[in-house]
């Protein structure tokens, strides 16, 4: 995914299910939600 072709209202719906899906597996399950979190910073950060 190419973060630079999204204008900000784009990224900005993007990061949005990031948080939600976070929420939603932290609530369920801490740990794997620390280690999705990290992983899903990892790749906003390659882009």
């Amino acid at each position: 995914m190419d973060l630079k072709c999204l204008d900000p209202k784009e990224l900005y719906n993007i990061n949005s299910v990031f948080v939600y899906i976070y929420s939603f597996v932290y609530i369920v399950s801490p740990i794997h939600g620390c280690a999705l979190y990290y992983k899903m910073d990892q790749i906003i950060n390659i882009c």
